[in-house]
């Protein structure tokens, strides 16, 4: 019996050889987490049951040229956990899924040149789907221009279609919300080559539209073929994608890949996505024309996300250069409907947010702590000044405001912001934590926008949204945006509601960067700095001693018109020992007058007196020069044994510089306030 089973087993495999109505295939089954549940089979239209069997299996069959069903089933009802079937002929493999879940699926394939139905009269394409670490996550459809699904399914898949030239939509989506994680849709022609490539970076879906042929999408339009290389680095399994025009995403994919693209005379952005978080770790993006000519290159330096933006057939493309870290009196103007580049640029020279919880930058959690204006959305600035952006807007009508930093999709991060009134102070106000804002929002997701809405924009989210604002035509705001997330990308502002805002630049008569000072010996030195001054005649620093009743001090000539950062400083010898207040009075050429807030000062100078020469001989004068005095002072000099010599008052102090003394001994010299302490103590030794 077992001489006859290999004479069997040998008859069966070579079987197939001496046949030429098959072709050798290899089915593959298994590498699931469950493989005992797994059973199939495949089943031809005019062949019938040709294979069936579990996992793990790998077996070659003799298939004829047929129209075949597969059906997998699940025992247990879960789908395969995994688990794969792989058909593979000798160009390759011809078929590969999955059973992503439930008891039993089907799936419909023609094999060694059948045909499922009447042969194809226009083109057929072959489209494979998958290729990432959770294929069982993903699902797809692909519809023409008139809205008729050519192909849907799940992943791993391999099959074709038989289409006439036009414009495919690609929805792509994924179960568990993160993406397709290295997962691919390819399109291919029967000569292999690349068609279309598209993955899902993040999220639950994603549409994106494509020609094929000589169909155009877009506007209707010409478009030409360009190649979009992209790779090379240390990391490419960390890479994903996509190019983005005036109607929506034409390409998108992971690395390393080469694909081509059709693209119509415009202005482009190529959205780069790092998994990590590290950049691209030397990996580069390179679009080429038909004639390998390189159009542009890039990559991603650093960070999570990135966009560059790319000119195609010519196009003029104002495209916006990328906003370094700025302070508070760099803040730019912005007003309706304009771009910015934003990247991980730090905070300017000056780190002028406050720790979360202050009066500048309070914290709110919707929870414990509600912000005034009626949201339980968090803010502010929780990681204060990371990557800012400052900018000013300028009301030119009054009336609800309202804006949306990163709509329309283009959100590459989380985008928080915070937002004052806006005058010659503010800058210093919010570092000295002096003014609370009147608007902020820590963002509550990465997507959809976020800013001043009173109805949410399409796909925002309300967590990212404050209540519109009431403004009056000549008020002014400050705004720091904080690139939480460190992207490099096009950050579009639009603005909405009833008011309106100006573009003509904003010039304070005097933008005042700060106000200080610092207790000496020779008094306290007051010291203030401007960054801009127009018709700026004088400064006049004011003195109070319970900051209600001031008086003049010094008058400081200001610097007319003045474009860059300039110090001033006066030392107020007359300070008095304790608190002192300051302020400065500002004056404009036209006589206007406007006042700075007020700096407390604590002068604690150093109390005593100095004696020279100590040792001295009788009847030598003894130089004595007292460091500071305040009321009520008095000097006693006196002998060990605590006879006094002689005593001055405060009142005889101010001009006592030398004294003498006719017998040699040892003296104490004390200086005593008027509580009776002693301040400084000093002996004396008279020769």
């Amino acid at each position: 019996m077992r001489f006859v089973f290999y004479i069997s087993l040998l008859l069966i495999l070579v079987a197939p050889e001496a046949s030429a109505q098959c072709s050798n295939f290899t089915i593959t089954v298994g590498g699931g987490s469950f493989d005992s549940e797994i059973s199939w089979s495949l089943t031809g239209s005019s062949s019938g049951l040709v294979a069936s069997g579990g996992a793990p299996v790998s077996t070659v069959y003799c298939l004829a040229a047929d129209c075949y069903t597969l059906v997998m089933s699940d025992s247990f009802g879960d789908g395969w956990n995994g688990a794969v079937i792989t058909i593979t002929g000798t160009s390759g493999v011809v078929f590969s899924g999955t059973l992503a879940a439930g008891s039993s699926s089907s799936q419909t394939m023609a094999l060694n040149g059948g045909s499922c139905g009447p042969p194809c009269a226009e083109t057929e394409y072959f489209i494979s789907v998958g290729g990432g670490t959770f294929d069982s996550e993903i699902s797809w459809s692909l519809v023409d221009d008139s809205g008729t699904t050519l192909g849907s399914g799940t992943a791993p898949y391999a099959g074709s279609i038989c289409v006439a030239d036009g414009c495919f939509t690609l929805s792509m989506i994924d179960s568990f919300g993160d993406g397709w994680n290295g997962g691919q849709f390819v399109i291919t022609d029967a000569l292999g080559n690349v068609i279309s490539s598209n993955t899902l970076v993040d999220g639950f879906s994603e549409t994106t539209s494509f020609p094929v042929g000589s169909g155009t999408c877009g506007s209707g339009g010409p478009c030409d073929d360009y190649w979009i290389s992209v790779g090379g680095g240390s990391f490419d399994s960390e890479i994903s994608w996509n190019v983005t025009g005036d109607f929506g995403t034409v390409a998108s994919g992971a690395a390393p890949t080469t694909n081509t693209i059709c693209l119509e005379a415009g202005c482009y952005s190529v959205n780069m996505i790092d998994a990590f978080g590290d950049g691209w770790n030397g990996a580069v993006w390179t679009i080429t024309d038909g004639l390998g000519v390189v159009i542009d290159s890039g990559t991603l330096a650093a960070g999570a996300s990135g966009t560059a933006g790319v000119a195609i057939g010519g196009a003029d493309c104002d495209f916006p250069e990328p906003v370094t870290a700025s302070d508070c009196h760099d803040a730019i103007d912005v007003c309706t409907d304009i771009d910015f580049y934003v990247d991980p640029n730090g905070y300017g020279s000056v780190y002028e947010i406050p720790a979360s919880g202050s009066v500048s930058n309070p914290y709110y959690d919707g929870f414990t702590s509600f912000n005034p204006w009626g949201t339980t959305n968090y803010g502010c600035l929780q990681s204060q000044e990371l990557n800012s952006t400052w900018m000013t807007v300028n009301i030119a009508v009054g009336g609800w405001l309202e804006f949306v930093f990163g709509g329309l999709g283009t959100q590459a991060g989380f985008y928080d912001w915070a937002m004052w009134t806006f005058d010659e102070n503010t800058c210093g106000n919010i570092i000295g934590d002096l003014q609370a804002p009147i608007r902020c929002n820590w963002n509550g997701v990465a997507s959809g926008g976020t800013g001043l809405a009173g109805a949410l924009p399409a796909g925002g989210d309300a967590s990212n949204y404050e209540p519109p604002l009431w403004v009056e035509a000549g008020d002014i705001y400050l705004i720091c945006f904080s690139n939480y997330s460190s992207v490099t990308s096009n950050v579009p502002l639009e603005f909405g509601g009833t008011a309106e805002v100006s573009c003509e630049p904003i010039m304070l008569p005097v933008d005042l960067l700060s106000l200080g000072g610092e207790s000496l010996h020779e008094g306290v030195l007051v010291q203030w700095e401007t960054v801009s001054e127009q018709d700026n005649a004088l400064f006049v620093l004011e003195h109070s001693l319970d900051a209600t009743q001031w008086q003049e001090v010094a008058m400081v000539q200001g610097a007319g018109d003045s474009f860059e950062l300039r110090k001033y400083q006066y030392l107020h010898s007359k300070a008095l020992f304790g608190i002192n207040y300051y302020r400065l009075r500002q004056m404009d050429f036209d006589g206007n007058t406007r006042f700075s807030d007020g700096i407390s000062v604590v002068h604690k100078p150093q109390i005593g007196f100095v004696l020279s020469p100590n040792p001295i001989a009788v009847n030598r004068d003894l130089q004595i020069k007292f460091l500071h005095l305040t009321e009520g002072m008095k000097c006693v000099v006196s002998t060990l044994e605590g006879r006094t010599v002689s005593e001055f008052e405060s009142n005889e102090l101010l001009a006592l510089s030398k004294i003498s003394f006719e017998d040699a001994g040892m003296y104490l010299i004390r200086l005593i306030d008027r509580q009776g302490a002693v301040v400084d103590s000093q002996r004396l030794v008279v020769q």
